[in-house]
């Protein structure tokens, strides 16, 4: 719904000329610089609140400056009992700001150049398919490491605030005033196979949360799914259990990619 909202004020207040969404393009170093300097602020603050009064039990330090401003001191801080910082600068702003810089930049280059050039079309629409299907399905991003695991600090909320709407939207704000003729097929090649690309992503998350959620009775691809069930040990000395899905998106080819690529970083070390 805030998805939405934000779309239709968005959408009137240029239909309206109340704001032209070119001046942010305008204005992007001394916006981007605001963003710097304020989140760096913010992520301080985040750690001193972590210190001296923590939202809840779920917080903690490991004993190392760096590493609890960098990691985080709480997994969901919040302002009051209702307003998550995490949720906020991961989808409110951060996710947000990725679909409205994309539509800026569209805007900007047909300010510039009379027309918006396919390549910025296809840039444009594959941003904006990724980002609707992030809010369509923002259930699903509870289950993530993100949310789940990631603790609010300098790597997940400077990233979100400053990151994504920089680095996440440089496609096109390169595209701007470096406009890219691909031809009507290459851009509809790269159209396609962008969406697809998508739905693979979002599909591999569903199918893996759908077999977690029914402890691996969920069927994958119409047939029972093949699945490992892994041991951990947790940092109180207690052994539990999980199931992986092997399946689906899983499946033969990851294997055949495991044995063709053994080494994770370094080739023959690690």
């Amino acid at each position: 719904m805030c998805y939405i909202i934000s779309w239709y004020f968005f959408l009137a207040v240029f239909r309206f000329g109340i704001f032209n969404p070119s001046t942010v393009y305008d204005h992007l170093g001394e916006i981007y610089s605001a963003l710097i300097f304020g989140s760096l602020v913010f992520c301080i603050l985040l750690y001193i609140k972590g210190h001296v009064a923590p939202s809840s039990t779920d917080s903690g330090s490991s004993g190392n400056i760096i590493i609890d401003f960098y990691w985080g001191m709480e997994l969901y801080p919040r302002i009051g009992k209702n307003f998550d910082i995490k949720v906020f600068t991961n989808c409110r702003f951060g996710m947000m700001s990725w679909a409205v810089l994309a539509v800026t930049y569209c805007i900007k280059q047909y300010e510039v150049n009379g027309k918006v050039a396919d390549s910025m079309l296809v840039n444009t629409i594959l941003m904006l398919v990724y980002v609707t299907k992030f809010f369509w399905w923002e259930a699903g991003y509870w289950s993530t490491m993100d949310i789940a695991h990631d603790r609010a600090g300098f790597y997940i909320c400077w990233g979100c605030l400053v990151w994504v709407p920089s680095i996440y939207t440089s496609p096109g704000m390169y595209l701007v005033n470096h406009p890219v003729h691909l031809g009507t097929q290459l851009a509809l090649y790269i159209l396609v196979a962008g969406i697809l690309c998508i739905y693979i992503n979002y599909d591999c998350d569903r199918q893996r949360q759908e077999f977690r959620r029914t402890n691996g009775k969920a069927l994958v691809w119409g047939k029972a799914p093949s699945k490992i069930t892994a041991t951990y040990t947790t940092t109180t000395g207690e052994t539990k259990s999980n199931i992986l899905l092997t399946s689906g998106w899983y499946g033969k080819y990851w294997k055949l990619y495991c044995e063709k690529v053994r080494y994770r970083v370094i080739p023959g070390i690690y």
